[in-house]
């Protein structure tokens, strides 16, 4: 059936998502509702500490198209499996807005 074969596809897209790693043009080109997709499964604690700086290049990829969807991406990711070094880096005000709700993440984070 349809809904056998799109679990199989997730399944398979899930337990190989590292290869997008490696696969840029083709991560880069996942639609919003995919990527939330993938990134609600919690099979991805192999990939983890990879996703933030994934999701900054997805976004970054076309911003002002994507920028909406920052905070809530990195809402669906754990930030504490990140690597801490890449966390001070960024600017949470950037990828979280002022005042956003998924600030306390970023905080939370990097204690």
């Amino acid at each position: 059936t349809d809904a056998d074969l799109k679990s199989s596809c997730l399944k398979t897209i899930i337990e190989n998502f590292a290869l997008f790693e490696k696969l840029e043009e083709e991560f880069l080109a996942l639609p919003i509702d995919l990527l939330k997709l993938l990134l609600a499964s919690d099979k991805l604690g192999h990939v983890e500490h990879k996703l933030p700086p994934m999701l900054s290049r997805w976004v970054a990829h076309n911003p002002s198209e994507r920028a909406k969807y920052e905070a809530d991406l990195f809402a669906l990711i754990r930030l504490e499996a990140t690597d801490r070094a890449w966390l001070t880096e960024q600017d949470e005000s950037e990828i979280f807005g002022r005042g956003s709700k998924h600030r306390a993440l970023w905080v939370d984070a990097l204690k």
